[in-house]
């Protein structure tokens, strides 16, 4: 049985932030900084995935997808 790993497809650059909601004034908050500060062209990133899936499907008996990129996946 053969099988391939999808990963390693860059993030785009991503700062989102989170607040705690609560009932008293003091409000939390934390800054998460993800992803390449690159110019990444999505329709690249797009072709890419997609290519590596057929080629994945055609070649292998099974395709695993690491589970930060299944999203990226399900896309295609």
């Amino acid at each position: 049985m053969t099988r391939i790993l999808l990963t390693n497809y860059p993030r785009i650059y991503q700062e989102p932030e989170f607040q705690k909601v609560s009932g008293d004034s003091k409000n939390e908050r934390i800054r998460i900084i993800s992803g390449y500060d690159v110019n990444v062209d999505k329709y690249e990133v797009t072709l890419q995935i997609a290519r590596d899936l057929i080629m994945g499907i055609l070649t292998y008996d099974e395709v695993l997808i690491k589970a930060s990129n299944v999203y990226d996946v399900i896309q295609v």
